[in-house]
């Protein structure tokens, strides 16, 4: 039998315990007030952090990384507002730091929400996540919602002789006046006729409406949804025209996701649209309202967009090659 000093023991023990106490010290989790979620819809969702008090604690909302008009996210979870925030000491030492958010979710069939936070000195900051859990989104479309229904069948009515009269009348009026303005019409040169104006590109389309938008930014709270819905479909539209994606029958997810798989788009500007859709989203459907001049930054951050997008698809021409050659042609990227 192998006897152990009762020194070493001791000193065994203690750095064990050392060791075991941050592991149970920091420990992070998160509770969601419903049980279920609406796309779209709010719920309140707390965030809770057990530590031993050594670091500061630094929830979502402070985290330097976050999504424009929004405080972060936990998982699906975007949060809107900070309802409430506290902290207490526990019996064993250590300290639970809370806080409240107001939150929404656009995630389809079901939303992942996790846990996180982070602690944090003056020189570095310990990210510390917890669980996840997952909550069914129910869908806004109503249990007795029909499909639809086919068309009838046309109803039979009797065929009335006077309007052919009216029209055979019209005929031969019309007639009667060409031969009479043929006959006594004057000998005039014949012009030749003004050229059809080019159609408009896509990106002149764009850049047209974002001008006329911005002779009328919001006044009030009630006029930021309709602005950044004009807003959202001149991106959507430029999109479509510029890639040929169906980019306004596409979910703003669907539409980053088709852009981030084309290798003609580059990533920034993937994300640079993702951010601004997502913007939008907040204020026409979870009822978000920013302040008013959020609107002025929006407009010029999609401006931006638009103008950086287009110059992707431009490549660089040759000395002797005309600028106006091919103007409309969406460029495809040569393979890496």
């Amino acid at each position: 039998m192998i006897r152990i000093p009762l020194s070493f023991g001791v000193a065994l023990a203690t750095v064990l315990l050392a060791a075991a106490l941050p592991a149970r010290a920091q420990q992070v989790s998160v509770r969601v007030a419903a049980d279920s979620l609406d796309i779209g819809g709010r719920t309140t969702v707390t965030v809770r952090l057990t530590h031993d008090g050594s670091r500061r604690v630094v929830f979502p909302d402070e985290a330097g990384a976050r999504p424009p008009e929004a405080l972060g996210t936990l998982g699906d979870l975007e949060l809107l507002v900070r309802l409430e925030a506290g902290f207490r000491s526990l019996p064993d030492g250590s300290r639970l730091d809370s806080v409240v958010y107001e939150a929404t979710t656009f995630a389809v069939d079901s939303a992942l929400v996790v846990a996180r936070a982070g602690l944090a000195t003056e020189t570095d900051t310990i990210p510390v996540e917890g669980g996840a859990i997952r909550l069914p989104v129910r869908s806004t479309v109503p249990d007795d919602a029909q499909d639809v229904q086919d068309l009838r069948e046309l109803a039979e009515f009797p065929r009335a002789w006077w309007p052919w009269l009216l029209l055979a009348a019209a005929l031969a009026g019309l007639a009667a006046w060409w031969v009479y303005r043929r006959r006594n019409r004057p000998t005039e040169v014949e012009e030749a006729p003004a050229p059809e104006p080019e159609p408009e590109t896509a990106v002149s389309e764009a850049l047209r409406r974002l001008d006329a938008l911005a002779t009328a930014f919001p006044a009030s709270a009630d006029e930021l949804a309709p602005f950044f819905d004009e807003l959202s479909d001149v991106l959507r539209t430029y999109i479509a025209r510029a890639t040929g994606e169906h980019a306004l029958e596409m979910t703003s997810s669907e539409l980053v996701a088709a852009l981030r798989s084309r290798r003609d788009v580059r990533a920034e500007r993937a994300g640079e649209i993702d951010q601004l859709l997502r913007a939008a989203d907040l204020v026409k459907f979870a009822d978000f309202r920013p302040p008013l001049d959020r609107a002025v930054s929006a407009h010029g951050a999609t401006r931006v967009a638009v103008e950086r997008f287009e110059g992707d698809r431009r490549p660089a021409l040759p000395l002797d090659t005309p600028e106006s050659a091919h103007p409309d042609e969406p460029f495809t990227a040569p393979p890496r």
